[in-house]
Parts: structure tokens; sequence; C-alpha cells
């Protein structure tokens, strides 16, 4: 399994379909923990906003009491209704991706910030070693031949 619940497996989380991994990696990791309870939460308030919202703009009406008008007008609550639950569902999407994100970028800057680390002693190394005039197995050779060069 991946190192966190992806958005697809929250969502089947919140919708009961749990499998073991996902449990034990719920219980395990706090911030897969948080993301799927901040879902719920989320979930929790758009299903009681609903509510609140069904009891006070559409009251029961009588057997009987459909005619053209009120069904156009239902049409366009239904309408705005659904519009209503895709921008809540996208902004459930959104407060579930935002912290994921932020821990893949964390996560992706600390492998940036090694990588860099590993490269600035590389390229030290290889200073040093260009920076020799001579190699250091030929320094005695070297030394030699500079000595007897003076002295002719």
């Amino acid at each position: 399994m991946n190192p966190h619940l992806d958005s697809e497996t929250i969502c089947k989380w919140a919708a009961g379909e749990r499998t073991a991994e996902a449990e034990r990696h719920v219980r395990e990791c706090a911030g897969c923990a948080e993301a799927v309870a901040l879902f719920e939460r989320g979930l929790a308030e758009f299903r009681g906003g609903a509510h609140d919202w069904s009891r006070r703009l559409l009251p029961p009406r009588p057997a009987g009491a459909w005619q053209v008008e009120t069904a156009v007008a239902g049409r366009r609550r239904a309408i705005f209704g659904v519009a209503g639950i895709a921008a809540c569902v996208t902004a459930a999407a959104l407060l579930l991706a935002v912290p994921v994100e932020r821990g893949r970028q964390r996560a992706a800057a600390a492998r940036a910030a090694e990588q860099a680390r590993a490269d600035q002693l590389l390229l030290e190394r290889v200073n040093a070693a260009v920076s020799r005039s001579t190699p250091a197995s030929m320094e005695p050779l070297w030394k030699l031949v500079s000595t007897t060069g003076e002295n002719q």
C-alpha cells in the first residue's frame, strides 16, 4: 500500500467500503486518520445543511397540489440542489487534497535538499582532484623529474 490513503480510498471509507489494510493504516497513521475525520465531518455538515435547506424551502405539499408551475419550480430547485451538492463535494475533495499535496511537496523538498547536498559533496571531490597539478600516484616521479631538470 502507498504511504498514505488516496482520495478514492478515503471516499470509499466514508461510504462504508473499508479494507482491513485501510483500517490498519488509519489506526496507525495520524495524518490519514485526520484526513478521514475531516472528510466525514464535511459530509456530516453537508448532510445537515441539506436537511435544513429542504425543511425551510420545501414544505410538505398536500396531495394533488402539483401543477405545471410547481413541477417547473421543483425542477429548478432540483437543478440548484444538484449544483449545491456538486459544489460541496468539490469543496470536500479540496479540503482533503490540500494536506495530502502539502505532504508530497515537503517530501519532494526534502529529497531535493538531500540530492543538492550529495551533488555539492561530489563537486567538492571533483574540484579537489582536478585542482592538483599532478595525480597523487605520480607525485614522486614528478619530483624526480623536476629536480633532475634543475641540475642540468
